[in-house]
């Protein structure tokens, strides 16, 4: 076992200290990794950012490129960390104002006007699902507003719920 051992340490160990009559190193680890990795993706990446491939430009042109997707979308000149959040925000607010008909957004509107939806009688599914998944974004439990839906409703989501489940199962 010694020998073997010994034997592949120096071949190794003169592979990476063997200089050609050119002065070029010799192979260390990696350079085949290197070599696939410049000759394969980085021909694609020179396309891309139109420039000889260096290590990290696919990473900076993704970075630019989303940066330019979301300036569109804000309708902003430059990218400001938080652009998205901030759009993103505004739009949730925007569809909450106009469902509950209030010019401004306060924690609650959604619910309470999905609650006065259901006490007149004037909801849809729709409203239910859009409470459901409220609820669900925020982590919240259904049971403080179970409390003011008819149990017809109630048994109408239950009934729906345990379909949709079967429906999966047997789909799967």
């Amino acid at each position: 076992g010694g020998y073997c051992s010994r034997g592949l340490n120096s071949r190794s160990t003169a592979l990476h200290e063997n200089k050609s009559q050119d002065g070029k190193r010799g192979y260390q680890f990696g350079d085949i990794t290197k070599a696939v990795t410049k000759s394969l993706i980085g021909k694609r990446v020179s396309k891309l950012t139109g420039k000889p491939y260096e290590f990290g430009d696919l990473s900076r042109k993704i970075d630019e490129s989303i940066k330019d997707k979301i300036v569109d979308l804000t309708g902003k000149d430059d990218y400001e960390f938080g652009d998205l959040s901030r759009w993103v925000d505004a739009q949730i607010k925007s569809e909450v104002g106009k469902y509950t008909n209030k010019d401004y957004y306060k924690f609650g509107d959604l619910s309470k006007e999905i609650a006065r939806r259901v006490v007149t009688g004037e909801y849809t599914l729709d409203d239910l699902f859009l409470l459901l998944k409220a609820l669900a974004l925020i982590e919240a439990s259904i049971s403080p507003v179970a409390g003011f839906m008819p149990v017809k409703l109630l048994i109408e989501l239950l009934n729906f719920s345990i379909a949709n489940d079967v429906a999966g199962r047997v789909s799967s």
